[in-house]
């Protein structure tokens, strides 16, 4: 809370909060021009912070809200322009962040942001640098800038370090250090990649082990908190179960338990933690004489706990996975995955041998815990030791042993090991050199990943897991490429583009659904264990797998029905035909694929697929993509040379198909950075590519047949937000920037998010472009082509043209510049039909 002075020197403080701002604005005309001015705008300013403040409490209306924080944004600049001191600095920035809160507006964002960074260059520090960390933590979710992780991290820890004592505050600074550290611990997205991709670094490490002990003294001020609890899980898993970390960790929380009194309630809390953290740090259970004991033990814990406390189902489901049968059985499986592992991990032929020993004495001994993975860990490690040793028949026991758990859970649609063991059978498939097999067994592991990304929806694992699958969808297409099967290819890059276009726009939550459907008891049990079921994003943490046996098999098939599997479009990816009708339908030439390993899929509207070789990236598109200020346009002219050593091939393998007079018409799906590139800039000659054919962009062919099926006579939305006024295949048209995050993809998007939501089109700029005197005319040609012809791609296309024709017609107040500059009229792209 500010400190708060009084308007006027000697009112009553006792007055209400809105009247002393009224009373203030009242005044403040009469004190205008004078010495006082200064004065009086701080008092006002300091006053509307405090009512900013309140606004929970106030009952304003979220306009006056906002009214009253423009307010105070124009007095602390007034102030800030005569006299600049952090405690201005401070006001100013906290002005901002509030407008942000109240728009969620990544503008408002970005300024609160600059904001702060002008309150600490104006002597601001310690821990009221704490809403800097934040705001740079949440930019990051949004844009995904490594730049503002590391920066958030190290605010968060000097405000820390100056003694917030919440247990939200460690929460926070923990979440960051985690989203640092865990996409390289779960980088090796290739089971066989041991020897050539570290789990992590030292300096990975760190920061996992920081962030264990924050969330520790998180759990530890507040035991109830469901979400430190399983971040506390997540990272004990990324750290190593016996790490010095986690070993500390439960040694605090085991003195907190022992410090307490049996009646006192936090201490029952502290017991159902510790146990929750057991299922996935180590097991509750140890295979000793006296395991009915600790049974009991656990019964007793989930006894303490009242009813409908929320751990109560998390520490019930380790009752029931730690029961005392199979104890030998679970003893040999945690020595010989251990074994694997440390071989795994160190190319060692002596631990892995061991452990397979192990493995094979294990699956002769009884389970009475329902799927065992000891077949499944077999079966790869017998795969890596082919690949270390050369043994061609441990490759083929391993195929034998992936073959075996794939057929025991074909019948089991998104079973949490179904797609670990169809991921690496293809992979072993594709090291015996059986290549259709590998293909067609990896796509299977694509679509089984697929519909666990899909139960994944609305929790931050889906973003990791889906980027992941990605680039495994990317390499299985490149293995059907080179074993010439292009629709097996096509298949696999819509199914890593429909992964990265639900995580990106989807707004689905499974538990959501699962509650509007009246499945409150289907929603618990999923709340459970979503956060702990083995994903693809932990299918290489071997030991996490061996206490894993309360998840019910037919759990994931019930939940993808009430999702409406398998009509959901990311399990059911367009075929080379639909795509082809689509193509047809919207009169287009060519609906071409264009990924970063340079290898090319074109599909005609005849249905065929054709696969011509174009060049690969090379440094200009590197040296783009780093580019800003006055380097970009240097860098962004060499882009546009580099494209048309793309463009100019792929045009010539199309153009034989046409007749002379014929425009040609392209919709390309470009993968990641390259959706940076404004392929019809490219520069081919002295020509650009769009005098040689029309472009339009699609983040997928799902994407671009659903657009080709709302088409109608279009109806120009300038404001995607009132999205509950589009009429049916609404045109958006967006004069402001689009450039996605650092790690651009087509399908993250503004431009993709709203034809998600329902546009036919989106025409939207990939630059700042809207303040320059030419956009403006690029527009006005657009809307003025759009009327003539009413089709936005088309439409786009001649307005670019008119921008290149020195002997244009004129528009009304055209403005004196160079409108023939690629930086005006490349910076449109169009999206859709």
């Amino acid at each position: 809370m500010l400190t708060l002075l009084t308007i006027g020197g000697g009112m009553d403080e006792g007055i209400g909060i809105e009247a002393r701002v009224a009373a203030g604005r009242a005044r403040l005309p009469q004190v205008i021009g004078t010495e006082w001015e200064a004065g009086h705008r701080r008092d006002l300013a300091f006053l509307l912070a405090e009512q900013v403040d309140r606004r929970g409490k106030s009952g304003l209306p979220a306009d006056a809200i906002t009214d009253v924080i423009n307010e105070g944004i124009d007095h602390t600049e007034f102030l800030l322009q005569r006299n600049r001191t952090p405690e201005y600095s401070y006001l100013s920035a906290t002005f901002h962040r509030a407008r942000f809160e109240a728009t969620g507006r990544l503008a408002d964002l970005d300024a609160a942001i600059g904001a702060y960074e002008r309150a600490e260059a104006d002597g601001l520090a310690g821990r009221r640098l704490w809403a800097l960390g934040e705001l740079l933590f949440i930019r990051f979710e949004n844009t995904e800038t490594p730049a503002d992780l590391e920066r958030s991290i190290r605010y968060l820890r000097t405000a820390l370090a100056g003694g917030e004592p919440r247990a939200d505050c460690h929460l926070r600074f923990a979440d960051a250090l985690l989203n640092l550290s865990l996409p390289v611990v779960f980088r090796a997205a290739d089971p066989m990649a041991y020897g050539l991709v570290e789990r992590m670094t030292p300096l990975v490490d760190a920061y996992v082990g920081e962030a264990i002990e924050h969330l520790t003294e998180a759990v530890l001020l507040d035991p109830r908190r469901a979400d430190a609890v399983t971040l506390l899980n997540l990272a004990m898993l990324a750290g190593g179960a016996q790490s010095a970390p986690a070993t500390e960790s439960y040694r605090r929380l085991d003195a907190a338990v022992a410090a307490l009194s049996p009646d006192d309630a936090k201490r029952a809390a502290l017991v159902a933690v510790r146990h929750a953290l057991g299922r996935i740090g180590w097991p509750v259970i140890e295979p000793t004489d006296d395991a009915e004991d600790q049974i009991a033990r656990l019964e007793r814990a989930v006894s303490e706990l009242p009813e409908g406390h929320r751990l109560r189902p998390a520490v019930a489901a380790v009752l029931v996975g730690s029961r005392a049968a199979g104890q030998r059985r679970l003893r040999l499986e945690r020595e010989a995955i251990g074994s694997v592992e440390r071989g795994l991990r160190a190319e060692s032929l002596t631990d892995l041998d061991h452990g397979l020993d192990l493995l094979r004495v294990a699956l002769r001994t009884p389970s009475l815990s329902g799927f065992s993975p000891a077949e499944l860990i077999l079966g790869l490690g017998l795969a890596r030791r082919a690949g270390i040793s050369g043994r061609r028949r441990d490759l083929d026991e391993a195929i034998g042993h992936l073959e075996s758990v794939a057929d025991e859970l074909s019948g089991q649609p998104a079973h949490p090991f179904a797609g670990a063991a169809l991921g690496w059978l293809a992979l072993a498939h594709r090291q015996r050199g059986h290549a259709a097999k590998a293909v067609r067994t990896g796509l299977a592991a694509l679509r089984e990943r697929a519909g666990q990304v899909l139960l994944l929806s609305g929790t931050g694992r889906s973003r990791v897991v889906a980027r992941l699958l990605a680039a495994e969808a990317l390499e299985i297409a490149g293995w059907a490429l080179d074993d010439g099967l292009p629709e097996r290819a096509v298949e696999a890059l819509e199914l890593g583009r429909g992964l990265l276009l639900h995580q990106a726009t989807s707004t689905l939550d499974v538990l959501d659904v699962l509650t509007a459907a009246g499945e409150d008891n289907l929603a618990t049990e999923w709340a459970t264990v979503r956060d702990h079921a083995p994903a693809p994003d932990r299918e290489h943490d071997l030991t996490a797998l061996v206490t894993y046996r309360s998840f019910s098999p037919a759990l994931p098939h019930r939940l993808l029905r009430h999702l409406g599997a398998p009509s959901v479009p990311l399990l059911s990816p367009p075929t080379t035909h639909e795509i082809a009708t689509a193509l047809r339908t919207a009169g287009a030439d060519a609906f071409v694929y264009l990924t970063p390993t340079g290898q090319t899929v074109v599909v005609r509207p005849n249905g065929g697929v054709s696969l011509p070789t174009l060049p690969a990236p090379d440094v200009r598109l590197a040296a783009y993509l780093a580019a800003s200020g006055g380097e970009w346009r240097k860098a962004f002219g060499e882009l546009c040379g580099w494209a048309g050593s793309v463009v100019a091939p792929l045009l010539a393998a199309i153009t034989p198909q046409r007749k002379a007079d014929q425009e040609i018409s392209l919709v390309v799906v470009p993968w990641g950075s390259l959706g940076r590139v404004p392929w019809h800039a490219a520069r081919i000659g002295g020509r650009y590519a769009c005098e040689l054919a029309r472009f339009s962009y699609a983040a997928s062919a799902s994407e671009f047949i659903a657009a080709v099926g709302r088409a109608g006579d279009p109806v120009v939305v300038t404001d995607p937000e009132a999205r509950a006024t589009w009429p049916p295949g609404a045109l958006a048209v967006l004069a402001t920037c689009d450039p996605g995050p650092a790690g651009y993809d087509e399908a993250g998007t503004y431009a993709s998010a709203l034809m998600a939501r329902g546009a036919a089109a989106v025409v939207a700029p990939r630059w700042a472009i809207a303040d320059q005197p030419g956009a403006a005319a690029m527009l006005a040609a657009f809307h003025t082509f759009l009327d003539e012809s009413g089709r936005a791609g088309e439409a786009l296309h001649r307005a670019q043209l008119w921008m290149l024709d020195p002997h244009r017609r004129p528009l009304p107040e055209m403005p004196d510049t160079d409108l023939t500059d690629p930086v005006l009229w490349g910076a449109f792209g169009h999206q859709g039909w």
